[in-house]
C-alpha cells in the first residue's frame, strides 16, 4: 500500500455524469420505464415497443404524444433540462412521472441514442443523434408521424464491466414484458405492443378500449384471471382512495415444492399517483392476509391515489420507492377492507359449497329411486319369463304330433344356429312369447283360456316344416 495520502479533488463532469448514469440505468428495464413514462407524459395514446437482444442492441420506443419542438432537441439530454419542473417547491405537487430531468441524458451517456419528432404545428419531423450525452452532428428534417420515435442503440457499449454482467438476454426481455405489462393493466385505455425484433419469445398487443378485465386476460396466465373483482374504498382522514383489483383467491398446501410454483404465480403490481412502485410492507401484509386463511391470491393490482403533498417521490434514483406520510395507518386500513372482502368470498363459498351439496343429496335421491324403479321392472319380467318356460314345459307334453313336430323344428333351428352366419339365422324370438301364441284347437286352449292365440304364425311354420325337411332359413 503506496504511503502517500491520496489528495481530494472535484471529479470532471464526464465522470460525475456517468456515475450518474449508472444508478438511473441499471439495466435495460430501467431505460424502458423512463422512455415509456415519459410518452405518457406526453399524451400518448398509444405507445410502441421493439427490442433485440434484451434491449442491448436496439430499444425502439413509438407514441403519438405531443412530440418535442426542434429547438428543444439541442438541449434534450443535457442533465436536468425539463418541461415539468421549475422551482423545488413544485415536488410537492408533482402529477407527472418525469421531473429531474436525468432520463435522456443518462441513456445517451451510455448508449446510441437517436430521438425523431414531430409536433402539431411542424410540417415535417426532426431527427437528432447523441453520444455520451452529446448532439453529433445538425438536427435534420425527417419523415415522421406525430409523436415522438426514440432508438437507444448498443446499451453499456462504453461501459464493458456492466455489459458482460448481462449473460442472458431473454432474462432481459422478460422483465422489459413485465413492467410493459403492468402499464398496460393500469393504463387499460392506452394501447400498448411489445415485439421482440430477434424473434425469440412473447409479443403482445393491447387494445386499449379501456376494459381492464379483457386486458387482465389477455396478459396473463389463466389462474391469474380467474373471477377477477374489483373493490374500490377511501379514507378522507388519511387523504387517499384505492382501487384494487383481485383475482378469485385458491387454496395452497403445506408442501414446500407447491409453495414454490405458488410464489411463482404470485403477481402483485403496486402503482401510487399512477406511478409504478415497490412496497414489500403493503405487499408482506396483503399475502399475510390469505396465507393466515391457507389461501392464494394469483393477482392483484393496486392504484392508490394519495394527496401529493403527502408524498416524497425522489427518494430513490430509478424512483421505484416511494414514501408518503401515515403509511403505517393506510396499510393497516387497506389490510382490513382486504380482510373484510376474503371473509365474505368465504361466506359465499360456503353457502354456494352447502347448496351443491344438497343438490347432489337430492339427484343421488332421485338416482336412486330411478335404479329401485327399474330393478323392480327387471324382476317382474324375470318372473313372467319363468312362468312361459312353465307353460312351455307343460304345452310339449301335451301337444299331438303335429305340434311336436313343430317343436322339433324349433329345436332343430336352435341346435344349427350356432353353424349358421349370423346374418343367416332364423328369429326365434317367438319362443319366448306366451305358450298360448301356439295353441291351434279348442281343446288346448283350455290349457291357458285367458292367453291370446296367434294361429296365422303356428299354421305357417307348420306348413313350412311339411315340406322342407331341411328347415326354413331367411
Amino acid at each position: 500500500m503506496s504511503s502517500t495520502i491520496p489528495r481530494i479533488i472535484q471529479l470532471s463532469q464526464n465522470v460525475v455524469d456517468k456515475i450518474a448514469a449508472g444508478e438511473v440505468v441499471i439495466r435495460p428495464v430501467n431505460a424502458v420505464k423512463e422512455l415509456v413514462e415519459n410518452s405518457l407524459d406526453a399524451g400518448a395514446t398509444e405507445i410502441n415497443v421493439s427490442i433485440r437482444a434484451g434491449g442491448l442492441e436496439l430499444i425502439k420506443i413509438q407514441d403519438n404524444g405531443h412530440g418535442i419542438n426542434r429547438e428543444e432537441l439541442s438541449i434534450a439530454c443535457c442533465r436536468f433540462t425539463t418541461s415539468k419542473l421549475r422551482e423545488f417547491e413544485d415536488l410537492q405537487k408533482i402529477q407527472t412521472f418525469g421531473f429531474r430531468g436525468e432520463a435522456l441524458a443518462s441513456i445517451s451517456l451510455v448508449s446510441n441514442l437517436i430521438i425523431t419528432s414531430r409536433t402539431a404545428n411542424e410540417i415535417c419531423a426532426s431527427k437528432a443523434c447523441y453520444r455520451e450525452g452529446k448532439l453529433i452532428g445538425q438536427i435534420e428534417r425527417s419523415a415522421g408521424l406525430l409523436g415522438t420515435t426514440i432508438c437507444v442503440e448498443k446499451l453499456f457499449q462504453n461501459m464493458p464491466s456492466r455489459l458482460a454482467a448481462f449473460r442472458q438476454p431473454n432474462e432481459e426481455a422478460h422483465r422489459i414484458a413485465d413492467i410493459l405489462i403492468r402499464y398496460s393493466i393500469h393504463y387499460p385505455k392506452i394501447s400498448f405492443s411489445y415485439r421482440r425484433l430477434d424473434g425469440n419469445g412473447y409479443d403482445f398487443r393491447t387494445s386499449g378500449d379501456g376494459d381492464q378485465h379483457s386486458t387482465i386476460k389477455r396478459l396473463l396466465h389463466e389462474k391469474a384471471s380467474n373471477g377477477l373483482t374489483n373493490l374500490e374504498f377511501n379514507n378522507s382522514s388519511l387523504h387517499f382512495s384505492a382501487k384494487i383489483c383481485l383475482a378469485t383467491p385458491v387454496a395452497i398446501f403445506t408442501s414446500k415444492a407447491v409453495q414454490t410454483r405458488n410464489d411463482k404465480i404470485k403477481i402483485f403490481h403496486l402503482f401510487v399517483n399512477g406511478r409504478s412502485v415497490e412496497s414489500f410492507r403493503l405487499q408482506k401484509s396483503f399475502d399475510s392476509i390469505f396465507t393466515s386463511r391457507d389461501l392464494l391470491c394469483p393477482f392483484a393490482s393496486f392504484s392508490l391515489l394519495i394527496d401529493p403533498q403527502r408524498v416524497d417521490v425522489n427518494i430513490h434514483p430509478t424512483k421505484k420507492l416511494v414514501y408518503f406520510l401515515c403509511e403505517d395507518d393506510i396499510i393497516e386500513f387497506i389490510g382490513k377492507q382486504i380482510e373484510k372482502f376474503v371473509n365474505e368470498t368465504q361466506s359465499r363459498q360456503s353457502i354456494q359449497i352447502n347448496n351443491l351439496n344438497e343438490e347432489l343429496k337430492e339427484d343421488c335421491s332421485k338416482k336412486s329411486n330411478k335404479n329401485n324403479r327399474k330393478r323392480k321392472a327387471e324382476n317382474e319380467k324375470e318372473i313372467i319369463f319363468e312362468e312361459n318356460e312353465k307353460n312351455l314345459n307343460n304345452l310339449n307334453c301335451s301337444l299331438p304330433s303335429s305340434k311336436s313336430s313343430f317343436l322339433n323344428v324349433s329345436s332343430k333351428i336352435q341346435s344349427n344356429s350356432s353353424k349358421v352366419a349370423p346374418k343367416n339365422k332364423i328369429r326365434v324370438d317367438f319362443l319366448n312369447r306366451s305358450l298360448d301364441e301356439f295353441v291351434l284347437t279348442n281343446e288346448d286352449l283350455n290349457l291357458r283360456p285367458n292367453s291370446s292365440v296367434r294361429l296365422s304364425l303356428l299354421k305357417k311354420v307348420a306348413f313350412e316344416e311339411e315340406n322342407n325337411e331341411e328347415g326354413v332359413r331367411i
